[in-house]
């Protein structure tokens, strides 16, 4: 939706939590904006996918810089991130450079809506670099553009795995995912070519061939959303993780659920210092996603999160078979889903 605001990118990670008693942030009064706008019969979501195993385990928030690998694990599910090393020119060592923060959240959505309308594995990243970040929600400034393409290479250069326990009709085992993102990438500079007095202005040729191995988890198990709240829910990561989650969550339970803080803080609260700062951006993040997720029902108990039956963010119309192999511990939804249109 055009008069949605975009969000100008930061290499910080989770913004403080402001005092208790403070008027509403800017960003609230702009979800509650945005809450305004669904409540529109106008009001047409912007229908995409993430994966689930991404509503699982998350992506760091912050840059991990020297570790060497990135682990999360959200009870038999492990996700492992070996990040990509990159020479420094003026010093001569090697640097690990780790997908962190929103972008690749949003990366991870776009490529997976695409690859869920055409089915093929080659993603174009738009006719330019404005049209581009203006589909993830960023805003076109020389700043933007030049992050955008180190999250990129960071996101598409980093390997990945996943373990966990499977089940399939013949028993269970030991289930490992390894892939990284794309098998190619093509990021073209656009600056005019110039040939005598012909000047050459060629499109922004961009686009990604996704490895088979990402495209098959994305096929397998998607996770229908709204892309404009997604978009709302930036500049946070944890934000944006949370209601990937609940989308993910509220697919497939019937009854209340109970989680405790801890087993809350082992998936999301990596990089938090202190139990108590991890629960009180949690339960910001809960508030925020709230406002901007129609019909959720959430509520706290006694050292628990309580989750309530609640609607999809996407209403459901019909499910297809259940994918023959899947994660214990943490069930999947039907897959694919249909839409309504």
């Amino acid at each position: 939706m055009s008069d949605l605001p975009l969000f100008q990118m930061s290499q910080a990670g989770e913004p403080k939590r402001s005092d208790k008693f403070e008027i509403a942030s800017k960003r609230d009064l702009e979800l509650l904006r945005f809450s305004s706008i669904q409540q529109s019969p106008d009001y047409t979501a912007d229908v995409g996918y993430s994966p689930a195993l991404f509503s699982q385990v998350s992506l760091p928030y912050k840059d991990p810089k020297d570790q060497e690998v990135w682990i999360r694990r959200n009870g038999e599910v492990t996700l492992q991130v070996t990040p990509r090393t990159v020479k420094n020119t003026t010093t001569g060592l090697f640097e690990r450079k780790y997908p962190y923060g929103i972008t690749p959240r949003l990366l991870v959505a776009f490529l997976t809506t695409e690859v869920m309308k055409s089915g093929g594995r080659t993603v174009e990243l738009g006719g330019s670099v404005s049209a581009f970040m203006r589909s993830l929600g960023m805003q076109h400034t020389g700043p933007n553009a030049t992050r955008l393409r180190d999250h990129m290479q960071r996101f598409f250069g980093s390997s990945i795995t996943f373990e966990g326990r499977a089940s399939n009709n013949a028993g269970e085992g030991l289930k490992t995912v390894y892939f990284q993102f794309a098998s190619e990438m093509s990021l073209w500079d656009s600056a005019p070519r110039n040939e005598g007095d012909i000047v050459h202005r060629a499109p922004w040729q961009n686009e990604v061939v996704l490895s088979e191995a990402f495209s098959r988890e994305i096929l397998a198990r998607p996770i229908p959303l709204d892309l404009n709240v997604l978009r709302q829910l930036t500049p946070s990561p944890l934000k944006a993780d949370v209601y990937l989650w609940l989308a993910h969550r509220m697919s497939w339970i019937r009854e209340d659920v109970h989680i405790s803080w801890a087993a809350l803080e082992e998936q999301f609260g990596a990089q938090f210092k202190q139990p108590r700062q991890f629960k009180a951006a949690f339960l910001e993040a809960i508030a925020a996603v709230q406002k901007v997720y129609p019909g959720l029902n959430v509520d706290t108990g006694k050292g628990v999160l309580i989750l309530k039956p609640s609607p999809t963010p996407i209403p459901k119309v019909r499910s297809a078979k259940r994918s023959k192999m899947q994660f214990s511990g943490d069930k999947f939804p039907e897959a694919p889903l249909a839409i309504e249109s």
